[in-house]
């Protein structure tokens, strides 16, 4: 490795020269030396609080899962510059992701997106809502993210978890899949594949192995609103719809904008001349709640 030499030379020579610094710290992690990249950006720092270097700096603590350095660091970048985006978007993932602070999380995104509502920010505004349960308000955010940056599977798994959580099956099929297609490890790949899976399960054909299938799913994750409406069409094919109507209104409690379920409460409650109250109730809900993802 010639340059690294070549490169301490240059700092000794001149110990303000942050480009030697940043070459040397993006040439330490390219070669797996990640604490030899801290120490270098460590000591330049401590004199110089210069944006590219600190934004470095904060990029490899990332990268070593060392959230709360990563933090500090990005703090001390708003201080600079109470707008910089990178400082802004990032604190606002590492909150939500990694530091459980779903205010402050929501606060940075928001003002994120403020600063600059690019693709980016929408993904990460949108995903914060989607987190909080809005899926509503977090849909077209997610959508404007997953169209502008269609090759980034993340961006296309947080759009399609989204669609499947407000009972927009197709469109999330069609996002999953893209997610999983990219070839490119994230996150999140495991559960993308899952729920491609429980997609795949139709209840009209589903014989003994898929509803075993549905069974463990459902163990594993016994809220999930796709898998419960798998169950509830079961017990409508078994001819019973007093499960139905439980297992539906177990998807309404834990995902109030999942319109088919809404829709399909509507179509039972009114079977019944007793709930036809209900019915009415669940029907402007369904109608409420499918104008509202269509704007």
């Amino acid at each position: 490795m010639h340059a690294e030499p070549d490169l301490l030379k240059a700092i000794e020579l001149d110990p303000n020269l942050e480009p030697a610094y940043l070459m040397l710290a993006q040439l330490y992690v390219a070669t797996n030396k990640q604490d030899e990249a801290v120490a270098k950006l460590t000591a330049y720092v401590k004199e110089h609080k210069d944006i590219p270097a600190l934004t470095q700096f904060a990029t490899i603590q990332e990268q070593l899962k060392n959230y709360l350095a990563a933090r500090d660091i990005y703090e001390q970048l708003l201080a600079i510059s109470a707008n910089y985006l990178p400082a802004l978007n990032n604190l606002a993932v590492i909150y939500s992701e990694h530091l459980g602070d779903a205010k402050k999380a929501f606060d940075f995104a928001r003002k994120a997106r403020e600063v600059a509502p690019n693709a980016a920010t929408a993904d990460t505004l949108g995903w914060i809502f989607f987190k909080r349960g809005e899926y509503g308000t977090a849909l077209p955010l997610l959508q404007e993210s997953a169209a502008r940056l269609a090759a980034v599977p993340d961006i296309q798994f947080h759009l399609g978890i989204g669609q499947y959580m407000l009972g927009q099956e197709d469109s999330a099929r069609v996002a999953l899949q893209k997610a999983v297609e990219t070839n490119t490890d994230f996150p999140d790949s495991e559960e993308a594949r899952a729920r491609l899976a429980l997609l795949a399960i139709d209840p009209r054909y589903a014989d003994a192995s898929k509803r075993a299938e549905l069974d463990n799913y459902l163990r594993r994750q016994p809220n999930d609103p796709g898998a419960l409406a798998r169950r509830a069409q079961l017990h409508q094919l078994d001819g019973k719809p007093d499960q139905a109507i439980q297992t539906y209104e177990k998807i309404i409690a834990t995902d109030p904008f999942h319109a088919p379920t809404a829709r399909e409460l509507a179509i039972l409650y009114a079977e019944r001349p007793a709930d036809a109250a209900k019915a009415y109730d669940f029907a402007q809900k369904a109608r409420q709640l499918i104008r509202a993802t269509q704007k």
